[in-house]
């Protein structure tokens, strides 16, 4: 009896560069890190291909011009945080403000570690305020802004905070909350902890948490003597 011939191992043919269903994601994730790092001017079509390991043609195919490419980066950034935060204002509804702003804190927090780059992105638009600013206001950080004022407000006039103006007190809680994550390069060389390392994320939301809902001075038991408690 004759034996049947073998089979000839079929060769498993490997898609074409930039031609895989994850082509679009990986040119926005691109987009993203380096419109972040270089700003819209300094990143340029051919190094986000280059990048995404994509040929340039394609960034046009998929987006047409550097413009749409920059909205739909940001787009793609902020998706998961209009997701995130409208279930989130579904779920605080009925909580107390204090524990809403708690929540809420928690979880810009979280969204900032995971994605720094969307505070770049509008750090380097407000330095040339112009037509993609505007849109960034318009479509994420007004409302944003406006979901955290209406908190604090409602906070303060049920006596849970301070009653500190929200064009003072929002944009300085967004700094505390964000820049942490912004400044990796710095908190690496100055302290070397990686603030994207997950337990470090987790603990800078705690003492974030901690720092602005219960001050930074240590309640002292009264009649100490000291000098400085004499105000």
């Amino acid at each position: 009896m004759s034996k049947a011939p073998a089979r000839k191992p079929t060769k498993t043919r490997r898609a074409a560069p930039g031609s895989s269903a994850n082509a679009r994601n990986d040119l926005l994730d691109a987009a993203l890190k380096l419109f972040a790092q270089n700003g819209f001017d300094g990143a340029s079509l051919q190094e986000i291909a280059n990048s995404a390991s994509i040929g340039q043609p394609l960034v046009h195919y998929h987006f047409g011009s550097k413009d749409n490419l920059w909205r739909a980066a940001v787009e793609y950034a902020l998706d998961d945080y209009k997701r995130f935060f409208g279930l989130l204002n579904r779920t605080i509804v009925d909580l107390r403000p204090i524990d809403a702003l708690r929540v809420f804190m928690r979880g810009f927090l979280e969204f900032s570690a995971e994605r720094p780059e969307h505070v770049m992105i509008i750090l380097n638009e407000m330095r040339t305020p112009g037509e993609r600013f505007d849109w960034l206001i318009e479509t994420f950080v007004g409302p944003f802004h406006g979901q955290l004022d209406n908190l604090l407000s409602r906070a303060a006039d049920d006596g849970w905070i301070v009653p500190v103006p929200v064009a003072h007190l929002t944009p300085m809680i967004m700094i505390a909350l964000s820049h942490f994550y912004t400044f990796r390069p710095l908190i690496q060389g100055l302290y070397g902890i990686d603030p994207q390392d997950e337990d470090v994320a987790n603990a800078h939301a705690d003492y974030m948490i901690k720092l602005l809902f219960n001050g930074l001075q240590i309640q002292r038991p009264a009649g100490r003597g000291d000098a400085d408690d004499e105000t």
